[in-house]
């Protein structure tokens, strides 16, 4: 999941997850309930809507502060960079979380996350295809208007250069017409 980061990245996501976690056995600890208890997606999604305070389906920096979920937290999990977090980013960091501190996982739980994970990869390697696709397509414009301006330029050239001809050619008429001022 995380291969290809830094130690200092990978220490950074690990304390996220640690915060995260803590956050979210809060409401376990306080309620009795024991802490061997496997994280059910039904917890994590009764969490997120505790979070969700005004209630529209998204969790913003704001409604998740009171829960220590600011800055770098925040981000980590913020998979489309929108500024909030949807439920589906939240059960990916819920799962993560209890991952990092060894609690274990429901099966539904798993295995949501795992379907919001294949999806959101779906949607991380449509969206790189369409970037390359208009890289691709600005490329070609910037060519086809490079080439058009080339052909432009000849043609401005070519238009030159059959301008002066033309006068060359009208210059020797004018001198041919002229008597010549010889003595024979």
């Amino acid at each position: 999941m995380w291969s290809g980061n830094s130690p200092k990245e990978m220490t950074m996501k690990k304390t996220i997850l640690l915060s995260l976690l803590t956050a979210a056995m809060l409401p376990l600890a306080a309620s009795g309930q024991e802490q061997a208890q496997p994280l059910t997606k039904a917890a994590a999604t009764q969490l997120f809507h505790r979070i969700d305070v005004n209630k529209d389906q998204l969790a913003t920096k704001a409604e998740v502060r009171p829960h220590g979920l600011v800055g770098p937290k925040f981000t980590a999990y913020d998979h489309n960079s929108d500024g909030q977090m949807s439920e589906s980013e939240f059960l990916v960091a819920y799962r993560a979380m209890a991952e990092g501190s060894g609690r274990p996982i429901a099966r539904d739980l798993a295995q949501q996350v795992s379907r919001i994970q294949v999806a959101q990869r779906a949607a991380a390697k449509e969206a790189a295809e369409i970037k390359q696709k208009r890289a691709k397509h600005k490329r070609l414009q910037q060519a086809r208007e490079a080439n058009e301006a080339a052909r432009k330029e000849a043609q401005r050239k070519a238009e030159a250069q059959r301008k002066q001809a033309e006068r060359i050619r009208q210059a020797r008429q004018k001198e041919d017409r002229r008597p010549s001022r010889r003595k024979p």
